[in-house]
């Protein structure tokens, strides 16, 4: 991963937020940088472009770029603790908090928006191209997309490894020591995050043929294996994670996080080889195994109910 600074004139003049300093994972494969959610939604995914305008994703770059008093004091005591002064000029932030953009490679980047379509889908200067090739047959650039970086809405899992790096504070980027002080400080942790919620919510955006006018409702069946994978994606970040900052509420959040995903995939068939070693690429494995299972009996109860899903920060 790399770690770019950009300029603060630049940075003012194309997002209104000073300087940037940007550590966001390109996702899966090849490496790349980010082209900006206007490019993919203006064009072409305009219906999940609007979804995401609307969304706590970003409407959290407004709030953090013009904060209440509240907000502002609360930003500054967690600033302070890792000893910057602007969220917008802070590694640290701007890991989950921003997305940088850039025209061309090698361009200084610039702060463009709030986590968005590449925070999840990858970075798209790659795959970005290719992906739009219509002229192509569907089925072979979309494989030639994913090779070049692009996680598609079928891969779930990885795209659960996304939400949890930020959701779940598990990012690689941000060591234990940065953790524990924005802990003290009152950074928020999130012990609850589940995926269904979270997707589910004011971010859903699955506009798929044969009506790409309709923002579609997942079945009971498709929502059982999404909770399996977001289960599965939360076990593997949360041991890995568990032993990375001796923070207390950090040390309990992670617990939490491994003891929910065990007992929610505890009557998945298959799954104690993945429990026992519970890495990604055996989550892989049991998700691979599992494919075009119904899984509603597994999950049971333990599903969450469409008036518990996230529609707010």
């Amino acid at each position: 991963m790399t770690t770019l600074a950009v300029s603060r004139t630049r940075a003012t003049t194309a997002a209104g937020i000073g300087a940037v300093l940007f550590a966001l994972s390109t996702g899966a494969g090849a490496e790349g940088f980010n082209i900006g959610a206007y490019q993919c939604g203006e064009e072409c995914h305009q219906p999940e472009f609007e979804i995401w305008e609307a969304s706590p994703h970003q409407a959290s770059f407004y709030k953090f770029d013009a904060p209440s008093d509240e907000l502002q004091e609360k930003m500054d005591a967690i600033l302070a603790a890792v000893g910057d002064e602007y969220m917008s000029d802070s590694e640290t932030c701007t890991t989950c908090h921003f997305t940088l953009v850039q025209e061309e490679e090698g361009e200084i980047p610039w702060v463009d928006s709030g986590p968005s379509c590449e925070s999840c889908h990858g970075a798209g200067s790659e795959h970005q191209p290719v992906h739009s090739e219509k002229e192509r047959d569907y089925d072979e650039r979309m494989a030639e997309a994913e090779s070049l970086g692009m996680i598609r809405p079928h891969m779930k899992f990885a795209i659960a490894e996304n939400c949890n790096g930020c959701h779940a504070m598990a990012r690689d980027e941000v060591d234990g020591d940065t953790i524990s002080s924005l802990l003290d400080a009152g950074h928020p942790i999130n012990p609850d995050f589940e995926l269904v919620q979270y997707s589910q919510g004011s971010v859903k955006h699955r506009f798929y043929p044969p009506d790409t006018s309709v923002n579609a409702d997942m079945t009971e069946p498709e929502l059982a294996n999404l909770y399996v994978q977001g289960q599965a994606a939360a076990l593997v970040a949360a041991t890995a994670s568990l032993d990375k900052s001796g923070h207390a509420d950090y040390q309990a959040a992670m617990q939490q996080r491994i003891d929910t995903a065990r007992a929610a995939l505890a009557g998945v068939p298959g799954a104690d080889a993945f429990l026992a070693d519970p890495t990604a690429s055996n989550a892989q494995s049991l998700i691979d195994a599992l494919d075009g299972q119904d899984l509603t009996g597994a999950v049971g109860d333990r599903l969450p109910s469409p008036d518990s899903y996230i529609q707010t920060e």
